[in-house]
């Protein structure tokens, strides 16, 4: 797991279109925003060796399928994130972690050893309409 807390951190990102997404939506925030995205914004990336309940100890939310389809029947129970973008080359899950706006920005590379449950996840939640979007 690689976390970005810093404009610094970037350099270190190997995948030149996951970092063009970071640097994206650092863009995105700086245009509305006139403070450090740091201050509210975390980035995370997920590598092979990361499993779920790592991930969901920094975010709060559960990646299970089945929690996800008990808020699908329960109105009362959300999954916890505000959105799973599909991109070329990885997903983009965002949790909202206060009412300032700030939140938790998950890369999801889309490689044969991220965690299969990860990727399941990611899968289940995007819309039947949902097409890769590019960077």
């Amino acid at each position: 797991m690689m976390i970005i807390q810093s404009h610094q951190d970037i350099h270190k990102i190997v995948n030149s279109e996951i970092k063009s997404l970071v640097e994206m939506r650092i863009g995105q925030f700086l245009d509305t925003c006139e403070i450090d995205p740091f201050e509210y914004s975390q980035f995370i990336i997920i590598d092979d060796s990361d499993h779920p309940r790592e991930v969901e100890a920094i975010t709060g939310g559960s990646l299970s399928i089945e929690s996800s389809l008990e808020c699908s029947t329960d109105l009362d129970l959300h999954p916890g994130f505000e959105f799973i973008e599909e991109h070329a080359t990885c997903y983009e899950l965002l949790y909202l972690t206060g009412d300032s706006g700030s939140g938790i920005e998950i890369i999801i590379p889309k490689s044969s050893g991220i965690d299969h449950e990860i990727s399941a996840f990611c899968r289940f939640h995007l819309s039947p309409c949902t097409t890769p979007t590019e960077v």
